[in-house]
């Protein structure tokens, strides 16, 4: 397992680590939400639920990255739905 995942992301003191980019699945920590990022907002960053649904705003501080079961789960969870979809 990867040690950082429980860090916030985005430039940090080092100015090693990279922004997130749009696309990118981020774990929401003030209610533990998984949510894919649409926009990039100086420090903050506005999500949008993967399977679909309403965009909220989040400070960068409170992101983090998915832990590989979260990534898994996320990715699982919007196949269903799609495949529930095609289904009817």
């Amino acid at each position: 397992m990867n040690a950082d995942r429980s860090e916030a992301i985005g430039p940090g003191s080092d100015g090693r680590r990279e922004p997130p980019k749009r696309g990118d699945l981020l774990i929401d920590r003030r209610a533990g939400r998984p949510g894919l990022v649409v926009r990039l907002l100086d420090e903050y960053v506005r999500l949008r639920p993967p399977r679909g649904g309403l965009p909220w705003i989040a400070p960068l501080p409170a992101v983090r990255q998915p832990t590989d079961e979260e990534r898994q789960a996320a990715v699982l969870r919007t196949r269903v739905l799609v495949w529930r979809g095609a289904a009817r």
